[in-house]
């Protein structure tokens, strides 16, 4: 997260969408984020410098995704 912060420019956004996996899924199905690692990113973004850190999942069909947003201040 650190490289991420580091090349955005003052109120450049970052927004990370990934399908949302469940925990313990193996194979194709472990491709993704668990809510458990989006939210450790979600804190990783907050604690580089990142502002304004939304976490959302949501349905895209019948798969979800977790989006996380953050903005360099």
């Amino acid at each position: 997260m650190g490289e991420a912060w580091r090349i955005l420019v003052p109120g450049g956004r970052l927004v990370l969408v990934e399908r949302q996996a469940k925990p313990g899924a193996r194979g194709h199905a472990a491709h993704g984020l668990t809510r458990g690692q989006a939210g450790d990113l979600t804190r990783q973004l907050t604690d580089v410098g990142f502002g304004q850190v939304r976490l959302t999942a949501v349905k895209a069909g019948r798969k979800s995704v977790v989006i996380i947003r953050g903005a360099k201040a």
